[in-house]
């Protein structure tokens, strides 16, 4: 997640870096929808859904997309996963999204990642969310992904300076809306 988006953009263009191929749909091609309509959340979760609701899919994508807007919604519905998304913390802050990563753990070991959402003060604090489009229960979930946030922790450490002790991480179940 290298400080590298610095144009402003259009509020919710349902336009995303995340890519699908629906011509011939796998198991996780709904998760990827999920991914690529959520990327264009900002703060204003009741203005976002409002928007996504309105946006008509294309014929090709009808079924997913139908299917992912009503999992989507259903999770921002949740009080507790919409006031996550939407508390902005003090300071000067910056939502990254989609941002991939590469970095050097210890020598010979590179760890490559794609982080979801960031809120990041840079210098003193961030919050990592990550969604999960999986169909487990969330204790499940966590452990199946427990890795892989400790992962984003030090790569958001390490890239942007600030202790490990002062970023959170968060699974957002979005299937349960927590």
């Amino acid at each position: 997640f290298l400080p590298s988006d610095t144009k402003p953009t259009k509020r919710y263009p349902f336009r995303s870096r995340t890519k699908v191929d629906l011509s011939k749909p796998k198991g996780k091609d709904i998760g990827n929808v999920i991914h690529a309509l959520m990327e264009p959340l900002e703060w204003d979760v009741p203005g976002f859904l409002s928007d996504l609701q309105a946006t008509p899919p294309s014929k090709a994508t009808e079924a997913l997309h139908q299917q992912a807007v009503a999992i989507i919604a259903g999770c921002l519905q949740s009080k507790s996963v919409a006031s996550a998304l939407s508390a902005k913390p003090e300071g000067t802050v910056r939502i990254l999204k989609e941002r991939k990563f590469s970095l050097m753990i210890e020598p010979g070991r590179i760890v490559n990642g794609n982080a979801d959402r960031i809120h990041l003060v840079p210098g003193q604090s961030a919050v990592i969310f990550d969604y999960k489009s999986d169909t487990c229960g969330l204790d499940e979930l966590k452990d199946k992904h427990a890795h892989q946030m400790d992962m984003y922790r030090t790569a958001t450490s390490r890239i942007w300076g600030i202790p490990a002790e002062k970023i959170k991480c968060y699974l957002i179940h979005v299937r349960k809306g927590e």
